[in-house]
């Protein structure tokens, strides 16, 4: 990228302590995109769980009673269902 290219180039002409400043820079620039990176592979795998979990429920719902007791108490297609936290739009 350009910041990479413009840093590296300074980097190479500079001496003394402005080099090591630019060092620096370098150093903790590259610790941010690691730590950027880092980041976006957890909300990838959090991502992952939360889906996994989420389908288990809806599995787990679906082979259950819930179902039937909630037409039973009125529920109609297209009623919104809370479980907890989770609200889903019921569909026959």
């Amino acid at each position: 990228n350009m910041i990479g290219y413009f840093l590296k180039e300074a980097y190479e002409k500079s001496t003394g302590a402005k080099k090591k400043q630019i060092a620096n820079l370098i150093g903790n620039i590259n610790q941010m995109y690691l730590y950027t990176n880092m980041l976006e592979t957890e909300n990838h795998i959090l991502q992952s769980r939360e889906d996994e979990v989420n389908n288990e429920i809806f599995y787990r719902y679906e082979n259950s009673y819930l179902p039937n007791k909630l037409e039973e108490l009125g529920v109609v297609d297209g009623d919104t269902i809370m479980l907890g936290n989770l609200e889903f739009e019921y569909k026959k």
